[in-house]
């Protein structure tokens, strides 16, 4: 298998180099020859291999977790989830190729689950079957960026060492953090709520000095979710409720979404994302509607402080306030929108998600309180009225006032 992944006699020895540090990193660790096939591929298909990186569930079916936690993997509990089980495909090359035929088969080697097929002896022999060992053969391999399981673990079992951590990283350094973090959770939190403080505490100052940005927040709120999934059915309810008064609307955004959306709280249809295994954030409806309303409750006080202008994923913010509850309410959204638009900065920041020539529907003109009023707003700032003319030109269209007049009359009822 690693010979027909070497193209050139230079390959084998490129690759036999390489191994060298490899087999030394990874001794003890991880079975060697899937340390000698998984090095082959790399230099055959990196951005495969990184795909592998990325995407660890996918070739494995579980999650990163500590080597040595004494948590079980439970890999056969995954064999004939069908969907899951080819969604590591996507990642192959082109179809009719070479490369498609080896990344298939190299895969069927090391991954029995992409195969359907049950591994006995993968943890007996180290094998990367089992997502702890590829958690060291990733740290141990070539792959640049690629963060040790170990320290991942040691941070969710010390979360007061957190802090320290994130604040002596950068932008990209917090995202490349959370991107791992999420798939290095382990399969049980010794102290779960002092690890959602600890998380809280940082992204609360994030966003309190605005330097926080949508793929940062997304992160966080992918974490939190995660977090809060690993948490039995009747602490979830306590620990969304905290996490909601911690942190600004953009960080708890997934958390709430997925929990009103499995209870028919959401006026949306749902993304392939959202569709989870572990069925519903919260099993009783009343709940799901108590944290709706505190999450509303909550963009509602930032608009008063006149603090939601700084939220990273405001125009998802602004949508899911009126998307969420039993019934749309644009009313609350309406004021927050106007009080947003009161300056230029915030006015601005409204129109950003509106830049360039597209076509645009009316329902996307939804947020806007007033045509008038906003368009008065804009004439008083003549660059803005330039830059965004596409918008305008659209805002004032007949469609769109009459979709704007119906949402009017509709919250008057």
């Amino acid at each position: 298998m690693a010979a027909a992944l070497c193209k050139q006699p230079r390959h084998i020895v490129r690759l036999t180099n390489h191994l060298r540090l490899t087999w030394s990193a990874t001794a003890k660790a991880v079975n060697a020859c899937d340390v000698l096939v998984f090095e082959a591929l790399a230099q055959r298909l990196p951005e495969f291999a990184r795909a592998i990186q990325e995407h660890p569930d996918e070739f494995t079916g579980g999650r990163f977790k500590e080597a040595y936690s004494g948590f079980t993997f439970d890999w056969a509990a995954t064999i004939g989830d069908e969907g899951r089980q080819d969604r590591w495909r996507r990642h192959l090359p082109a179809e009719g190729t070479v490369d498609r035929q080896l990344a298939e088969e190299a895969c069927a080697f090391m991954f029995p689950y992409t195969n359907r097929v049950q591994a006995e002896d993968k943890t007996a022999h180290w094998r990367i079957a089992d997502i702890n060992h590829l958690a060291r053969l990733l740290q141990g391999s070539g792959l640049e960026g690629i963060p040790d399981a170990g320290e991942f673990a040691a941070l969710f079992n010390n979360p007061d060492r957190i802090l320290d951590e994130l604040k002596c990283m950068d932008a990209e350094g917090w995202k490349h953090w959370l991107n791992h973090a999420r798939r290095y959770l382990p399969g049980k939190l010794p102290k779960p709520t002092e690890l959602l403080d600890a998380l809280s505490h940082f992204a609360a100052k994030l966003f309190d000095e605005a330097i926080a940005d949508g793929e940062i927040s997304h992160g966080f709120s992918r974490l939190f979710l995660e977090i809060l999934f690993l948490q039995s059915e009747k602490d979830r309810f306590p620990l969304l409720q905290r996490l909601i008064d911690q942190v600004s609307c953009s960080f708890s955004e997934d958390a709430v979404f997925y929990s009103a959306w499995t209870h028919g709280l959401l006026s949306i249809r749902a993304p392939y994302e959202y569709s989870r295994e572990e069925g519903p954030m919260l099993l009783d409806k009343e709940q799901a509607l108590a944290i709706v309303a505190l999450w509303k409750a909550r963009a509602s006080k930032l608009s008063a402080q006149n603090l939601l202008v700084k939220e990273p994923e405001l125009h998802s913010v602004l949508y899911r306030w009126t998307q969420l509850g039993e019934h749309r309410d644009y009313r609350p959204v309406w004021r927050a929108v106007s009080r947003i638009c009161a300056d230029r900065d915030g006015l601005e920041r409204f129109l950003s998600a509106f830049a360039g020539h597209r076509e645009r529907e009316p329902s996307n003109f939804s947020l806007v309180w007033d045509v008038d009023d906003l368009l008065e707003h804009i004439k008083s700032h003549p660059d803005l009225g330039e830059i965004y003319a596409s918008f305008i030109a659209d805002l004032t269209s007949e469609p769109v006032r009459s979709h704007l007049q119906r949402l009017k009359q509709e919250a008057r009822q």
